[in-house]
């Protein structure tokens, strides 16, 4: 029960916070939009390593760790979160090399039938 309440407010995090970014994406660009987002990334993320640095009183750890992993879903669905896999960030080949692992990703799943599907993109992805 706790995993799926974490599960879904984290999910709610990731989609409150993918909202503005849809107006700022537009507004600011993505480029600097992914600039913005990165250290603060970064930063929130080096913090949820060093929680587990301190004293193991209780729920210390868990709810500095939990508040930090939240905080780092905002600013990665803010940043990252609408900009798709097939987007050109940083330059031609890289763009290109991603679209095609994206589209063979694509049309892999759709080779099979909704019933297999699951075990068939498991054995695939090995």
């Amino acid at each position: 029960m706790l995993t799926g309440m974490v599960s879904g407010s984290l999910s709610a995090v990731n989609f409150v916070f993918a909202l503005p970014a849809l107006y700022l994406i537009d507004s600011f660009g993505r480029r600097s939009l992914l600039l913005s987002t990165f250290p603060f990334m970064t930063i929130f993320l080096l913090c949820t390593g060093l929680s587990f640095l301190a004293p193991q009183d209780g729920k210390t750890q868990l709810a500095l760790a939990a508040t930090f992993i939240y905080l780092f879903t905002a600013f990665y669905s803010v940043g990252e979160g609408p900009v798709g896999k097939n987007v050109e960030v940083t330059g031609g080949e890289l763009q290109l090399l991603t679209l095609r692992r994206t589209t063979a990703f694509a049309y892999s799943a759709e080779v099979f039938d909704n019933i297999h599907r699951e075990s068939g993109m498991g054995a695939y992805l090995l």
